[in-house]
């Protein structure tokens, strides 16, 4: 069987640096999903989006970052719940920007169930990013881990390994306190241009296992308008609480991201704290 989803849109705008900077973004990312003999399910995702910046207002002291254009397509074939003793998880992307940054990797995940509550986790694979302000990146990417099973809907994941030619950690937390309170968190580790933190349909195409996603990309993100433009390294950790009570719904996340600027050779960190509130009219 294959099914073509409904093509995916999303687009922003956003003012910052008290009015320095606007900034325009938008995603179409269709995809195709396909069962291979009733083994594995494949997913294959296109990705093309665009960040664009208007000039700063006059006597604005902010360095205008350059419009980017990215072009990215991706793969998952997954065993997904076939086997109650394992599963197999395999990705393939390709992402290029018209700023000459290219991301090539395949990457294949092992997930083996040592006992209900307990699964090891191992990823290997190859990796290349080019970029003309980096020395090229090309070689193993790996980590070994385990996910420790609380319930149907709580699991701690930790995973230590390499990326980037350098140690790297994953790590994923979601816990379910009670029927109205959970506790959800995330650490990742990525690389790409700046402004590529700025589209989110194309940056979170990743799971908490660190594998090609499909599901719904988050908010954009911010950036500091001062800053050049760059390859960035961003280490992001957010936990957030829950908590339901009758139609209102309140979450409490706490943020910190930390960005190294290699062709700077400096860092940037950011602490976010924010409160939302939701309510449903009626049931």
């Amino acid at each position: 069987d294959v099914y073509l989803s409904p093509t995916d849109i999303s687009a922003s705008g956003l003012t910052s640096g008290q009015g320095s900077l606007q900034q325009k973004t938008y995603a179409v990312s269709p995809f195709i999903e396909a069962q291979l003999f009733g083994l594995a399910d494949l997913t294959v995702r296109g990705n093309y989006g665009q960040v664009q910046f208007d000039k700063p207002v006059v006597g604005a002291a902010a360095t205008l970052l350059t419009d980017l254009t990215v072009k990215q397509v991706g793969a998952r074939l997954d065993t997904g719940t076939r086997s109650s003793l394992y599963q197999i998880i395999t990705t393939a992307e390709y992402l290029e920007t018209d700023q000459d940054f290219e991301q090539q990797n395949v990457i294949g995940g092992l997930f083996f169930n040592l006992t209900k509550r307990l699964t090891a986790i191992g990823h290997i694979g190859y990796e290349r990013i080019t970029d003309p302000t980096i020395p090229a990146i090309r070689g193993t990417v790996w980590s070994a881990g385990g996910r420790f099973t609380f319930g149907t809907d709580s699991i701690v994941q930790l995973e230590y390994g390499e990326r980037f030619g350098d140690t790297t950690y994953l790590g994923s937390v979601a816990l379910v306190l009670t029927p109205r309170l959970r506790i959800d968190g995330a650490y990742t580790d990525t690389l790409v241009p700046v402004q590529l933190t700025l589209v989110r349909s194309v940056t979170d195409l990743l799971d908490q296992d660190g594998n090609f996603n499909v599901t719904t990309p988050s908010t954009p993100s911010i950036p500091d308008p001062t800053l050049v433009d760059g390859i960035v390294r961003d280490k992001d950790l957010r936990v957030g609480a829950t908590l339901v009570n009758d139609l209102q719904t309140y979450t409490l996340t706490i943020g910190h991201t930390d960005r190294f600027y290699p062709t700077l050779v400096d860092n940037e960190k950011f602490f976010v704290v924010g409160l939302q509130l939701e309510e449903q009219l009626s049931r």
